[in-house]
């Protein structure tokens, strides 16, 4: 498998930490972005995942068997000029594994050469507070940005 050039595709993410609806857990949002700099020539199916060691005492919501508090979408910038059109915007997560992560697939459709294809995820995890003081990774100086 070859490697992507940074001059024709753009990744990014982050985490937030925010407030918690529970009251013995910390709430952390997190988030991943790419952007195709460069059309490409082929069709293609993107995935984006946001992935985390079991061990770290993250986990998603879920009821009935279901994630909650996700988005991912899909969008193009058709002339390339910042003005971005919504193709796809789902709120259940293409694939995920409890405390291991979650996926957003993307089908990029075709467009002209200047098009900017450009996709978002965004998933709400929680972590113990009692599990959260032990590790100290996910206090609010430790969240990453990119």
């Amino acid at each position: 498998m070859g490697t992507i050039a940074s001059s024709t595709l753009k990744l990014g993410g982050t985490v937030y930490k925010v407030t918690s609806d529970r009251s013995k857990e910390d709430k952390f949002y997190i988030y991943g972005n790419f952007q195709w700099l460069k059309t490409p020539s082929f069709h293609l199916v993107d995935k984006m995942t946001i992935g985390f060691p079991s061990n770290s005492g993250l986990y998603l919501p879920t009821s009935g068997g279901t994630v909650k508090q996700h988005q991912h979408r899909y969008s193009q910038d058709p002339q390339g000029n910042g003005r971005s059109i919504d193709y796809s915007i789902k709120y259940s997560p293409s694939n995920w594994e409890p405390s291991a992560g979650v996926a957003g697939s993307y089908d990029l459709k075709p467009s002209t050469s200047h098009t900017k294809h450009k996709g978002y995820i965004g998933q709400y995890v929680y972590v113990p507070k009692s599990k959260n003081a032990k590790n100290g990774i996910w206090s609010s100086k430790n969240c990453w940005n990119t």
